[in-house]
């Protein structure tokens, strides 16, 4: 079997192990299908091996990169250069065509127009699209978009009910949409050599739906009465001002709560070796695939019941879910899990069998199963 995958946004390769396309097409290869990874170079980007425009091989991959060439400036959308590409997609003869992403829609029409082959499509959190549609006559134009498109593809791809209702709601045959939840490097994460110290970790961007703010004022309550336990906020700034609310509000902690900001795999890993709990304070959450790789590495979890912990964490089973936006749930579930070692080691072992089946072996496994029924109709 011979696929395309075509991530048309703008797409480092510095951070594979986070990058889904990536993972996607490496553990495919893994499984024998000849696979060929689509993408972007960011406009002005400085060159390097794995940034420039041109084809590399990367740990059995191929990928073709492509620069902007019409207007060189940040954020332009990349079909504005995408005629070589679209030109060079033809040229590999792929059987299936995946595409991861669509919120370029110019590329997405001519390849929908011009290809023959079957088209898999991975929208990104189209729920969120459709929320931030605040106009009627703008949803009704995106819902026609949808539905044209529909209409080309023979699969839609999620991994989260939310995005499956909601493209059902925008007119997409049920038949038509797969659910299949991401996956993590699990022998990665799994190999992590465990050195448990007073050390609370939690993951994410910088933004006011990841709710550290609620965790900030949860450890400032906790350290009055364990003060040698220490925070980590590990995350990308993904809102200045809400970067700043935090700084404002570790004032006074800053030796017990650190906003590390992003953090390089090796710091990253060596975090995840050392914690004793990890924390997921979400208010709203489709995703949450953190949390499967803090499994894997065997920390206990504590996260809010949002919808991307709801899908694989079962309270006191494998994980401690609590309502989301609450500090005193946030203080009282810490505490009782810290104290609690049995508990801990119970989550522990429970949370590594649920990390396993989200491995991308698995995932890719069930993406070939889409690929196959696509090529029998």
């Amino acid at each position: 079997m011979k696929v395309s995958i075509l991530t048309p946004a703008f797409l480092s390769l510095d951070d594979k192990e986070r990058n889904f396309a990536f993972q996607l097409g490496h553990s495919l290869v893994n499984q024998g299908v000849e696979v060929v990874l689509f993408t972007f170079t960011k406009a002005l980007e400085i060159s390097s091996s794995l940034l420039s425009e041109g084809e590399i091989t990367l740990e059995g991959l191929t990928i073709k990169k492509y620069q902007p060439k019409v207007f060189r400036i940040i954020g332009m959308m990349p079909q504005l250069y995408s005629s070589k590409l679209i030109k060079d997609i033809f040229q590999e003869h792929p059987d299936i065509v995946h595409i991861y992403g669509f919120s370029q829609f110019l590329l997405l029409f001519t390849l929908l127009r011009k290809l023959k082959t079957p088209v898999v499509l991975s929208p990104p959190k189209i729920h969120e699209s459709v929320q931030d549609t605040f106009f009627s006559f703008i949803k009704k134009i995106f819902k026609m978009v949808i539905q044209f498109i529909s209409k080309k593809v023979s699969y839609f791809i999620v991994d989260n009910p939310i995005d499956k209702n909601t493209l059902m709601n925008l007119g997409v045959q049920t038949e038509k949409i797969a659910s299949i939840p991401h996956n993590i490097d699990y022998e990665k994460m799994a190999s992590i050599k465990r050195r448990e110290e007073d050390l609370i970790l939690s993951v994410g961007r910088y933004a006011p739906n990841k709710g550290f703010h609620n965790l900030i004022a949860a450890a400032r309550q906790i350290l009055n009465a364990f003060p040698r336990i220490r925070f980590y906020l590990v995350g990308t700034i993904f809102d200045k001002e809400y970067h700043k609310f935090l700084l404002k509000k570790i004032e006074g902690f800053e030796d017990q709560i650190y906003l590390t900001g992003p953090l390089e795999e090796a710091k990253l890993l060596n975090l995840f070796s050392r914690a004793k709990l990890f924390v997921f304070p979400s208010i709203n959450d489709t995703s949450g695939l953190v949390n499967i790789e803090a499994m894997a590495a065997g920390i206990p979890i504590i996260a809010t019941k949002v919808e991307g912990t709801s899908l694989f964490i079962q309270d006191g089973v494998n994980g401690i879910l609590i309502p989301p936006d609450s500090v005193p749930a946030l203080v009282n579930s810490i505490l009782e899990l810290w104290k609690n070692k049995e508990k801990r080691n119970l989550l522990i072992k429970k949370g590594r069998e649920r990390a396993k089946k989200f491995y991308w072996q698995n995932y890719s496994q069930e993406i070939i199963k889409i690929y196959k029924d696509c090529l029998m109709k």
